[in-house]
């Protein structure tokens, strides 16, 4: 056993060495190695099963740089705006204009479509899968909507064509536009 089943391994291993490939001797070993170096117990791996040596006399010389150290817990996945959001995520899909943006938890992909379940709805399959986000935070959205307020009101004011500066404070403050106290 060259490689690591770390499923299987003791709880308590934080690396492992494999089985010499020169000699044969030494068979596969589970170790758990404290934060200065040494080892403190060990796991001999034999046909039968593991072997668990509480006080091992071994020192770090034997280990000959072959020591694989336990895989720390992989990060969250998260969507970093290439490509497809990684499965299991909830982000946020434009299906359409019409619909808006909605959360949805990407749960499996084949081919050219993916399987998403939109928040209370049953899951579908989208075809050619696209629009993406991650979840935007309370300030983003409040940052969003204001700037579609400003827009919305750019947009009526250059409509209008106002001819006077009074006209258009008439028309902003019939709109709720109010000064803000400092």
């Amino acid at each position: 056993m060259n490689h690591p089943n770390w499923k299987t391994a003791p709880a308590r291993a934080t690396h492992y060495q494999p089985e010499r490939d020169d000699s044969g001797m030494f068979v596969p070993v589970y170790w758990r190695i404290d934060d200065h170096g040494v080892p403190v117990e060990a796991w001999s791996v034999q046909s039968d099963g593991l072997y668990h040596i509480p006080n091992p006399s071994h020192t770090s010389d034997l280990f000959d740089g072959r020591l694989v150290p336990r895989p720390t817990e992989p990060a969250s996945p998260t969507l970093d705006g290439q490509g497809l959001p990684p499965t299991g995520l909830e982000v946020e899909w434009l299906e359409c204009a019409q619909t808006g943006w909605q959360r949805v938890t990407v749960l499996a992909y084949h081919d050219n479509d993916a399987w998403i379940a939109p928040a209370g709805r049953p899951s579908i399959i989208v075809g050619n899968p696209a629009n993406f986000r991650p979840i935007r935070t309370p300030d983003q959205i409040e940052a969003e909507e204001r700037n579609t307020r400003i827009a919305d009101l750019a947009n009526a004011i250059q409509e209008a064509g106002w001819e006077s500066p009074e006209m258009l404070a008439a028309y902003l403050e019939s709109h709720g536009y109010r000064k803000q106290p400092k």
